[in-house]
């Protein structure tokens, strides 16, 4: 080998640390620098995945994390999209029970004014029940995911909020409605109305208002209606109350006063014998006396009189007035 072609050469040798043969050979400067660089290339190529490697990697797992966060707060939010729609479902029970409220009051009250009162309430309480409780169109079911969650629990918490508040002043006013029907009930139950007989023929003798007396021969106030019965016919309460006086009374023979409350009296008189006693409770058609001609009476006739306010009325006006 010429000097020219060892000037383009490398020796390497290999020299072991224990007893064996020393390895030499030769390469060409050439080939040494296309290794080297190979080497340094394969280093660089290899620390550039390394780096890009280790970004993705942190990527990923920064993903994982995320999508694990979101996986809890999904878990969260059906949480707490379950115990909004349990509160639901209490609301809904309360509002139910309104509802029961309403259909007493109904059952309670046959009368067409109160009953227009009654359904205006239902309309306002039941309207706002069936329009705000019904949260099916958020979805509550197990499979929901996050998406518009967060919108569907800010909208049903809204709503729930509103219907606590509207419940309380609802269940006020039907509350204050039940009362006042069931005093409504009373006053049509203790407001006389109707006949004090039964019998078919009703015959006016005299009508309430001035008149000529047929005993004192002289024209005087007549506070009531005498109604001409025979003998023993029975009288009857027209209306409920408690009997306040039952016995003789100047001019009026054998008499049972009623007082009926929210401001009604009436007044029985010149029967034959009464079949109640001062202090006894009466419901309307209750059997209080036997007609006759007891007192200042020309004749058997029932003396029937009602007191507003202390002040007579005309029967007549109550009896129309009379359902049956």
């Amino acid at each position: 080998m010429s000097y020219e072609e060892q000037k383009k050469m490398v020796t390497i040798k290999i020299i072991p640390h224990s007893i064996g043969k020393l390895i030499n050979f030769k390469i060409s400067k050439k080939l040494l620098k296309i290794i080297i660089g190979f080497i340094i290339f394969s280093i660089m190529c290899s620390s550039i995945g390394i780096i890009i490697y280790y970004k993705h990697s942190s990527e990923y797992q920064q993903t994982i994390a995320n999508l694990r966060h979101l996986k809890k707060k999904n878990v969260k939010l059906k949480t707490e999209l379950a115990k909004l729609s349990k509160d639901t479902r209490k609301l809904q029970t309360k509002f139910n029970k309104l509802e029961m409220i309403d259909a007493k009051i109904k059952k309670l009250i046959k009368y067409k004014k109160f009953n227009r009162l009654a359904n205006e309430s239902e309309n306002q309480t039941l309207h706002i029940t069936n329009q705000e409780i019904n949260l099916n169109k958020y979805g509550t079911g197990p499979n929901l995911v996050s998406g518009n969650v967060n919108s569907s629990i800010h909208n049903t918490k809204d709503r729930l909020q509103k219907l606590k508040t509207l419940f309380p002043k609802k269940k006020e006013e039907l509350e204050r409605l039940k009362k006042s029907a069931i005093k409504y009930k009373d006053y049509l139950a203790s407001k006389p109305m109707g006949w004090p007989i039964k019998t078919k023929e009703k015959r006016i003798t005299s009508d309430f208002g001035y008149r000529t007396h047929p005993v004192l021969s002289k024209r005087m106030m007549h506070d009531g209606l005498d109604i001409g019965v025979w003998y023993g016919t029975e009288v009857y309460a027209t209306g409920a109350g408690k009997v306040v006086y039952a016995g003789r009374k100047s001019g009026y023979g054998r008499v049972v006063v009623i007082d009926h409350g929210h401001g009604f009296k009436t007044l029985y008189g010149h029967n034959r014998r009464l079949n109640v006693k001062t202090g006894a409770k009466v419901k309307r058609g209750d059997l209080i006396a036997y007609s006759g001609n007891t007192g200042r009476s020309s004749g058997p006739h029932l003396h029937y009189e009602i007191q507003v306010n202390g002040k007579p009325v005309d029967p007549l006006d109550y009896i129309k007035q009379d359902r049956h």
